[in-house]
């Protein structure tokens, strides 16, 4: 099997961390240098985007919450869902407001990053929903060292990179205590020293790194 991913991209991070933390036989490849709009690579993802997995019978599998889905019934071990249909439940609660909430507040932060063509309107309208959503991500969010009871999740590795971009807007727009002083702040300053978790979040700043220097 093979992953079409690139190292920023906060969607393929996530698959890789169910990857890294299974050691799963799954290699990182890149798309084609022609683009994900280019023929070759619609033909394998007409959504034209990343992550895609190439499964072993040549057929391809996008969309990342489908794909870690996929990854852990293939590879079920270490398992990465909760024991519970409780627990289970609020882990895709977490993954849900992470995409749907988080994810939107910082689309919208990303397109101001530009300082010379910032709008301070904007970027405030921003982090206020960005605060709103992630006072909604540390009301479900686990208090035992990972999102979800005490063992590490798919809710851990599909938020993992949602917080990273976070970060990454608080440096980038000078703010302070984005994550707040409780739950969230703590998980954060826990879970990234775990170790494949700094994996990808060194790959993650090594990725946006690169895209900033275009």
């Amino acid at each position: 099997m093979q992953l079409i991913q690139v190292k920023g991209s906060p969607f393929a991070a996530r698959a890789r961390l169910l990857i890294y933390r299974k050691d799963a036989p799954v290699e990182m490849v890149f798309p084609p240098r022609e683009g994900l709009k280019s023929p070759d690579f619609l033909a394998i993802n007409p959504l034209g985007k990343i992550p895609v997995l190439t499964l072993d019978d040549g057929s391809h599998l996008p969309e990342s919450n489908v794909i870690l889905d996929y990854l852990e019934d293939k590879f079920p071990e270490p398992p990465l869902r909760p024991a519970t249909p409780e627990a289970r439940a609020r882990m895709h609660l977490l993954m849900q407001i992470g995409d749907l909430y988080v994810f939107a507040a910082i689309g919208k932060l990303f397109r101001q990053m530009n300082p010379e063509k910032r709008d301070p309107e904007t970027v405030e309208q921003g982090f206020a929903d960005l605060a709103k959503a992630l006072a909604h991500l540390e009301h479900y969010l686990g208090d035992r060292g990972f999102a979800v009871d005490d063992a590490y999740s798919l809710a851990d590795c599909s938020l993992v990179p949602v917080l990273f971009f976070v970060a990454v807007m608080e440096k980038s727009f000078q703010r302070k205590d984005v994550f707040g002083k409780g739950k969230l702040a703590a998980y954060w300053a826990e879970i990234r020293h775990d170790d494949t978790t700094a994996r990808v979040i060194a790959e993650l700043e090594d990725g946006v790194r690169r895209l900033l220097m275009r």
